[in-house]
């Protein structure tokens, strides 16, 4: 199984350590029965080749898929990520795809730079 269930089979454990320790150390400090009151979003980037576990997954632990992106690196090439956004709320999820690239090479799609934008700060 993949690093991302990590966070689901870490458990609490306050005998070892101090509790503010173990707060730096989210993955290691916080079991999955304990967060699942204080998270309200999980998002997830992974494989396509891990995107049916992960459904199972977020259906096993009574989650739901509220977010699905697939990410295409440029026009005419295969989904390489996708991208989860899940939670205790139910609802349609919302599908859809992000291309990185234009068809000219380092060209980038104009909603790939609006999702980025903000992170380029040198580029204003």
């Amino acid at each position: 199984m993949g690093s991302f269930l990590l966070f689901f089979r870490s458990h609490l454990d306050l005998a070892i350590g101090s509790m503010a320790k173990q707060l730096r150390r989210p993955t290691k400090a916080l079991g999955f029965k304990m967060s699942r009151a204080l998270l309200l979003i999980i998002s997830l980037i992974l494989p396509v080749q891990k995107e049916a576990q992960a459904m199972d997954l977020i259906t096993e632990h009574k989650l739901y898929c509220n977010r699905l992106t697939r990410v295409i690196p440029a026009p005419g090439k295969s989904t390489k990520r996708v991208l989860l956004e899940c939670s205790y709320s139910p609802g349609k999820a919302i599908e859809d795809d992000l291309t990185i690239e234009t068809e000219t090479r380092h060209m980038y799609s104009d909603k790939f730079k609006k999702l980025v934008d903000e992170f380029y700060l040198s580029q204003h």
